[in-house]
C-alpha cells in the first residue's frame, strides 16, 4: 500500500481530497530545484467577469466573451454576442495582451486578448489576468499552456463543474525562466498573433463576397414539409429547418461574384484502400485528435507495427489531401476538425472517422479554408445524423455546395492559408 504525509507547511483545511494532495506532491517534485514566483506577486489583477444579468442585444453595447467562445488556446471571434453596457464595471473589460482562463465546465483552457478584442466584457466564468510586462506576460501564457501549467491547472480544479477559483489561481507558482528562454516564447507568440491576424483577415475578405452569418441565421420550422422535400430517410425536425434558412436561399443562388458547385464535382473522396504491407512492418500514422481544430496542423505522429494497428486505421495519405472529421460529436461545429497533408505526413495512416479528399478542380488551401467556414460547416451540420456523435455520409459530404469565387480572390485566400499553416507550424515546434 502507497501512502504520503501531508506536512503542516503545506496542509490546507479546505482541500481534504487525497487526489489533490497526490497531484501537489507531484508538482512539488517536479519544481524542486527550481526559482518559482507565484502569479499573484507578477500579476497586477487576477479577476472574474461580470455578474450583471446577461441581455444580449443585436447592436450596439459591448462585444462579449464567453467560456464557449474560447476553443483550445484561441478566441472565435466570429461568434462574439453582445451585451448592454449597463451596471458594467472597470473589471468587467479585457484590454490587449491580458490572460483570459476558463474557469469552469472546460477549464483551463488559456487565451492571450488580441489587439481586435480590446475593450470587449468577459463572463464571470472566466477568470482575467493582467501582468503589464509584456515579457513576463508571454513567460506566463506559454507556461499555463504548457503541459506543466495544465498539470497545475488540472491539480486545483474543484468538484464535478472543473471549477478554479481565484484564490488558488493566485497562488499558482510560476518558474522563473532566463532571459533568452523568455525571448524565444515571445517571439513564438508572435508568431501565432500573426497567423491569427492572417486569418482573420481572409475571413473578412471571404466574408465581404459570401455575405453570410450564422449567427443571424435562425432556422425556423413551419408546420408542415412540402413532399419534394420530405426524405423517407430523414424525421428529425432539425433537418428540414435547413431547407427554411437563409443559407439554402445563398447556396442556391449564383451572381456575378459567387458560383455556387457540388464539392463532387471538384474533389474525389479517397477509399480506404489499404497496400499490402507484412505485419512487422514499422509504420507512421495519426488519430484526428492529433489534429488541432484551429490552426488545421497535425500536432504528432505514432510509430507501431503495421499489423498491431487498429482496424479503424485504414487511410494512407497522401501529399496535399485534405483530411476532414466524417464523425464526433464535435462534426459541422466550430470544432470541426479539418487539415492539408503536407510533405513531412506523407505516406502515413489515418483512421477512417476522417474522410479524405483529394482536390481536383480547387485549390487544396483554399478548399481547407472553405472547411473552416461556418457556410459549409452548417451544410455538414444539417446533413449529418446523430443526436451526441453525429455521422456525415459520404454521398451527403459529396453533395455539400461551394461557394466558387473569382480567380484573384480564390488565389488570394490559397496563399493566405499556406502561410498561415506554415506561421503554425512554425508556433507548434
Amino acid at each position: 500500500m502507497k501512502y504520503s504525509f501531508v506536512t503542516n507547511e503545506f496542509f490546507d483545511c479546505d482541500r481534504l481530497d487525497p487526489d489533490y494532495w497526490i497531484k501537489q506532491q507531484y508538482i512539488r517534485n517536479l519544481f524542486k530545484g527550481k526559482e518559482v514566483v507565484r502569479l499573484k506577486d507578477i500579476a497586477v489583477e487576477v479577476t472574474d467577469g461580470t455578474r450583471t444579468k446577461r441581455e444580449f442585444i443585436k447592436t450596439g453595447g459591448y462585444r462579449f466573451i464567453g467560456p464557449s467562445n474560447i476553443i483550445e488556446n484561441y478566441i472565435n471571434i466570429h461568434n462574439l454576442k453582445r451585451i448592454s453596457g449597463q451596471d458594467l464595471k472597470e473589471k468587467d473589460f479585457v484590454e490587449k495582451g491580458d490572460i483570459l482562463l476558463t474557469s469552469i465546465g472546460k477549464s483551463g483552457r488559456v487565451v492571450l486578448v488580441p489587439e481586435e478584442l480590446d475593450g470587449c466584457v468577459y463572463s464571470s466564468d472566466l477568470i482575467k489576468v493582467k501582468i503589464l510586462d509584456e515579457s513576463i506576460r508571454v513567460q506566463v501564457f506559454n507556461h499555463l499552456i504548457g503541459p506543466m501549467g495544465q498539470l497545475q491547472l488540472d491539480a486545483i480544479k474543484m468538484g464535478v463543474l472543473n471549477r478554479i477559483s481565484i484564490s488558488d489561481l493566485k497562488d499558482l507558482e510560476i518558474p522563473k525562466r532566463n532571459t533568452t528562454e523568455t525571448t524565444v516564447n515571445f517571439n513564438d507568440s508572435e508568431k501565432e498573433r500573426e497567423a491569427k491576424k492572417l486569418y482573420n483577415y481572409l475571413v473578412s475578405r471571404f466574408d465581404e463576397v459570401v455575405q453570410y452569418k450564422s449567427t443571424e441565421d435562425v432556422m425556423q420550422i413551419r408546420s408542415y414539409v412540402s413532399e419534394k422535400t420530405l426524405e423517407n430517410e430523414r424525421w428529425d425536425v432539425e433537418y428540414y429547418k435547413f431547407f427554411m434558412s437563409k443559407l439554402y436561399d445563398l447556396i442556391y443562388k449564383t451572381d456575378n461574384q459567387v458560383k455556387w458547385q457540388r464539392l463532387k464535382d471538384m474533389v474525389e473522396i479517397k477509399k480506404a484502400n489499404l497496400p499490402e504491407i507484412h505485419p512487422e512492418q514499422i509504420v507512421r500514422y495519426f488519430f484526428i485528435k492529433d489534429i488541432d481544430s484551429v490552426t488545421s496542423i497535425i500536432l504528432k505522429y505514432r510509430e507501431d507495427k503495421f499489423g498491431e494497428l487498429s482496424n479503424r486505421v485504414r487511410i494512407q495519405v497522401e501529399e496535399g489531401d485534405i483530411l476532414t472529421s466524417k464523425a464526433g460529436s464535435a462534426t459541422g461545429t466550430e470544432n470541426h476538425t479539418t487539415t492539408i497533408v503536407t510533405k513531412e505526413f506523407e505516406s502515413m495512416f489515418t483512421t477512417d472517422a476522417l474522410l479524405c479528399i483529394k482536390p481536383k478542380l480547387i485549390d487544396p488551401f483554399y478548399l481547407l479554408f472553405l472547411l473552416k467556414q461556418p457556410v459549409v460547416l452548417k451544410q455538414i451540420e444539417m446533413k449529418s445524423t446523430g443526436t451526441y456523435i453525429k455521422l456525415i455520409q459520404n454521398k451527403d459530404f459529396e453533395n455539400i455546395m461551394i461557394p466558387r469565387l473569382t480567380e484573384t480572390i480564390e488565389y488570394d485566400i490559397s496563399m493566405g492559408m499556406k502561410k498561415f499553416i506554415a506561421l503554425n507550424k512554425k508556433y507548434s515546434l
